[in-house]
């Protein structure tokens, strides 16, 4: 019995003693800083001696191919915006530059900032290889964004992908303007958004005839880029429509429904 005794209580005791030893060789591990992701060191925040909290960063790592930056996205863009959508993204600070970007989140939770709701999404700006794998499904966000005229070849979209992959990224830090497509309309007929008008459930706009009179004329509208809308019934290509006391002429090309803005400082993750 004392045998068995003494079998009983020595398991529990090994068990600890392995425990420990493990937990004393994590701890060795933890000295050891190991990246994440392969990228640039862009900032130290420790030197040697300090006495530094479990939960303080320690490194900056930023990635050379990728940047993340932070939308702040109005209640209008929200219902189209989803992960994976591609945008173009333009910098004050880098004038006659373009830059792709990707949503990868896109967040229902209101922010409401003196009575204006706002929500956040994540996107990020491709470059290097990263944005060359992505060139075959970039062609209708060149052409509908006015980076690529709407005739142009895949040679052509190959051609600016691999230039704007070879470009350098933006820094930290740095405000963008942000369009992301939501959905590509070949074909279709638009009038400048300003031509549009709600008059109780309807749509309508304003036609000028050849004797120089309007008429009222009720529309179906599609999707709308913040500056065009798609028409798909009620007017017709070459039909002057009146928008703030001008004239305009319905065409019949292609529009995009396209969300964002003004993006907040942003920085590498």
């Amino acid at each position: 019995v004392a045998v068995t005794g003494v079998q009983t209580c020595a398991l529990p005791i090994l068990q600890l003693a392995e425990i420990a030893a493990q937990q004393a060789q994590d701890a060795v591990d933890d000295t050891t800083l190991k990246a994440p992701f392969a990228g640039v060191i862009g900032a130290v925040a420790i030197n040697p001696g300090d006495l530094v909290s479990p939960s303080a960063p320690a490194i900056t790592l930023t990635d050379p191919d990728r940047i993340t930056v932070q939308l702040v996205v109005s209640e209008a863009d929200l219902p189209g915006l989803a992960a994976g959508q591609f945008g173009i993204a333009t910098f004050d600070a880098l004038p006659g530059r373009t830059y792709v970007v990707q949503t990868t989140g896109v967040s229902n939770i209101p922010t409401v900032t003196q009575g204006v709701v706002t929500y956040q999404a994540q996107a990020d700006i491709l470059g290097g290889d990263v944005l060359r794998a992505q060139r075959g499904r970039l062609g209708d966000l060149y052409r509908t964004r006015g980076v690529l005229p709407p005739g142009a070849s895949d040679a052509d979209v190959q051609a600016l992908t691999d230039r704007l992959a070879a470009q350098p990224l933006p820094a930290p830090g740095m405000n963008a303007a942000i369009a992301i497509v939501e959905q590509v309309v070949p074909n279709a007929l638009i009038v400048p958004s300003a031509a549009v008008r709600k008059q109780g459930q309807q749509n309508v706009v304003f036609v000028q005839a050849a004797d120089g009179t309007t008429q009222r004329v009720p529309v179906t509208v599609g999707v709308i880029d913040g500056t065009s809308t798609a028409i798909t019934s009620g007017v017709k290509e070459g039909d002057r429509v009146v928008t703030s006391g001008l004239t305009a002429t319905a065409t019949g090309t292609g529009t995009t429904a396209a969300g964002g803005g003004g993006a907040p400082p942003f920085g590498p993750r």
